[in-house]
């Protein structure tokens, strides 16, 4: 254990030791029905309860709520203070570090017991034993006459101490009818009998519940399957289709007087048959190129083999399948693609073209390094039809190339059907998602981060300037408050997030023509709700020809790091969370009370807050409602010893962005929960 924790851990034994006193001495006044007392003990409970749970402390923090409930009942007070009392006895000796765990442990178990099991009956007093004759009295012993000294040692006596006295003890004791009692007791049998057929019935309809939702899941995976085996018959080997394309590339070199040796490996690759209709004109192309442009008659290959190889190879992945065409020839000349690149005024003269560059110019429409046409793969029309095709069914289009060695072309086909966990945010009524094993963070969007460098908007993000866009349908930016940063090909980009909803599992299917005109979707599937979800392509989304200029990573004004602002009326809970959040980089205020918060983020705004629900003065739900009503986007996060369904609903009606419940509290779990919204370090 760190000497952070150990010190902890003392305070909380130190200030827990000390709730435990305070809510002793009020104890006798809850007992009375002093509703102040009984406010003031139950906070006391909750507190302790919480900071407990957050330590690791799960048995002291179920014991106080179980005092807690116990306090519930009004009617059950007086005998809910003495089992109290000695619950309040064993989470004290389990307090002290230096006792016997074992016994503390076995005296919390004891203290549950007796705090579960129902408020005891109030039993009929006994009759009253007959009189006795009265006895005969003593003899009086002789009286001895007080000394002076005696009489001075004596304390004088205010006048009414006895009758106050007698006054309190007298308060101890209450008469009841027999008659009420009896009546009490048969009401309370009753409702015992009603509570336990109510139960019963709860308990057949929890099984039942339990079985209608293990039906649900098996006919979901049943229907998953079958759904799956539908697509699945709509699938052909890719074989066929490269046999094919081969045989055209061997008799286009025979045409044009170049020898060639056509290699094929398949894979055993399956694609839908549409797509595959749909790749085999951009296929085609490059397999032209391939012989015109990149394959050398076989007096121009030096030391290179003769004949020359292309290559047709597909791979199965689980989300797609790989085409390539690669061959062996002259590779593309760098040089030649910057000098006409230059004269076209799509790059500096002067400066270098990197082969990311050059490799996009390629697909620009009408670009070519050949100065005259030729009747095999004309004047560089071909790539930009290339990537056009694979964008409209989500596809998209790579190469690579080493002069003198060789290009490879790969061609990336989405799978069919497929479980993928996606990020859903709503864009005007519609459903969009992106695949979240590409999403790196999401960020809340603040105007010191947009900028731009000609027509190209910027989110500065990490010291980067990262190209900004906006989802698929959604137009605008103006209300955007977050960007999922998201990694692709290399590449980071920021992707405006007008409502984000969360992430789910989702059956995926690919898309139609009719959808697929609607901008870069690759398929679609539906939510429990039935509500259509169209996942984008980051491949067509991110790949439209862009300008050909790359800019150099410009420093970010330094905003200092991350602000958190941590509401909790718990010391324990604040120096808990601030000493995490601080270990990862952020800047952290804490503030006991929603009031308190309140007044601190109008002098001090915050990237996040971390908020408890239960709190005195303004509690956690309330500041989250006048946050939202005064249109204070900055997200929030619950943190609850409850994590009841209400609860959760109440969190989600009011805006709150995640909840957290302390007795289920991982360092790993918040940590991951923040990283969602603030950049952290760890």
């Amino acid at each position: 254990m760190s000497q952070r924790r150990e010190a902890l851990i003392a305070r909380y034994r130190t200030i827990s030791l000390e709730r435990l006193r305070s809510i002793r001495g009020k104890l006798e006044a809850v007992a009375e029905g002093n509703t102040e007392a009984l406010a003031d003990v139950r906070r006391e409970l909750h507190t302790l309860k919480g900071d407990s749970h957050l330590l690791g402390m799960v048995q002291i923090g179920k014991v106080a709520h179980a005092c807690e409930e116990r306090l519930l009942d009004q009617r059950t007070l007086g005998s809910a203070v003495g089992a109290l009392g000695e619950a309040l006895e064993a989470i004290k000796l389990a307090l002290h570090d230096d006792g016997d765990e074992r016994a503390a442990e076995e005296e919390l178990g004891r203290a549950l017991v007796v705090l579960s099991a129902p408020a005891p009956e109030i039993a009929e007093a006994p009759p009253a034993a007959p009189s006795a004759a009265p006895a005969a009295e003593p003899a009086a012993e002789p009286f001895e006459e007080p000394t002076p000294e005696q009489l001075a040692r004596l304390r004088p006596v205010k006048p009414g101490a006895r009758k106050a006295s007698e006054r309190r003890e007298a308060s101890r004791w209450v008469h009841v009818s027999a008659h009420d009692v009896d009546v009490l007791c048969e009401r309370l049998s009753a409702l015992h009998a009603d509570l336990g057929r109510i139960h019963a019935a709860l308990r057949g309809m929890l099984a039942q519940a339990r079985d209608t939702m293990h039906d649900v899941e098996r006919l979901r995976s049943d229907l998953d399957e079958i759904v799956s085996s539908a697509w699945a018959l709509r699938l052909s080997p890719v074989h066929p289709t490269l046999a094919e394309l081969g045989e055209h590339a061997l008799e286009l070199a025979r045409t044009h007087g170049k020898q060639l040796r056509v290699r094929i490996d398949d894979g055993g690759a399956l694609v839908e048959r549409r797509l595959l209709d749909e790749v085999h004109e951009p296929l085609l192309h490059l397999i032209r190129n391939a012989v015109d442009h990149g394959i050398e008659p076989a007096h121009e290959r030096g030391d290179k083999p003769v004949p020359a190889e292309l290559l047709l190879a597909a791979v199965g992945h689980r989300d797609q399948v790989v085409i390539t065409v690669a061959d062996d020839g002259r590779g593309i000349d760098f040089a030649r693609v910057h000098a006409v690149a230059a004269a076209r005024g799509l790059a500096d003269p002067s400066g270098r073209l990197t082969e990311e560059a050059a490799y996009e110019l390629l697909f620009l429409q009408g670009f070519s390094t050949r100065q005259d046409a030729t009747d095999l793969s004309g004047r560089g029309v071909g790539l930009d039809a290339v990537r056009r095709r694979l964008t409209s069914i989500g596809g998209r289009v790579s190469v690579s190339s080493t002069p003198g060695a060789g290009t490879r072309f790969a061609i990336h086909i989405p799978s069919t059907v497929f479980r993928e966990r996606v990020l859903i945010a709503d864009v005007g009524g519609a459903l969009c998602a992106l695949p979240a094993r590409e999403v790196e963070a999401i960020v809340p969007i603040e105007s010191t981060m947009l900028e731009s460098v000609g027509s190209t908007p910027l989110l500065r993000y990490q010291g980067e300037g990262i190209p900004f866009l906006p989802l698929p349908l959604f137009r605008g930016d103006a209300d955007s408050t977050r960007a999922a940063i998201v990694s692709h090909g290399g590449h980071r980009w920021a992707i405006s997030l007008p409502d984000v909803i969360g992430d789910v599992e989702l059956l995926r299917v690919p898309v139609d023509a009719a959808v697929a005109s609607l901008g870069p979707f690759a398929a679609s599937g539906t939510l429990d709700d039935g509500r259509l979800v169209l996942v984008v392509s980051l491949d067509a989304l991110l790949s439209h020809p862009r300008q050909v200029t790359h800019f150099a990573r410009a420093p970010v004004r330094d905003r200092g790091r991350r602000r958190v602002l941590v509401v909790d009326d718990s010391p324990i809970v604040r120096d808990l969370l601030q000493e995490l959040l601080s270990s990862v980089g952020l800047e952290v205020r804490v503030a006991g009370d929603g009031a308190a918060a309140l007044q601190s983020l109008t002098e001090n705004p915050v990237d996040l807050i971390v908020c408890d629900v239960e709190m005195p003065v303004m509690d956690g739900f309330e500041l989250l409602r006048r946050l939202r009503d005064r249109a204070d986007h900055v997200p929030v996060v619950m943190v609850t010893t409850r994590g009841t369904v209400s609860d959760r609903a109440m969190a989600a009606s009011l805006g709150a962005d995640a909840l957290i419940v302390k007795s289920e509290f991982e360092n790993a779990h918040l940590l991951e929960t923040v990283r969602r919204f603030v950049e952290i370090t760890a």
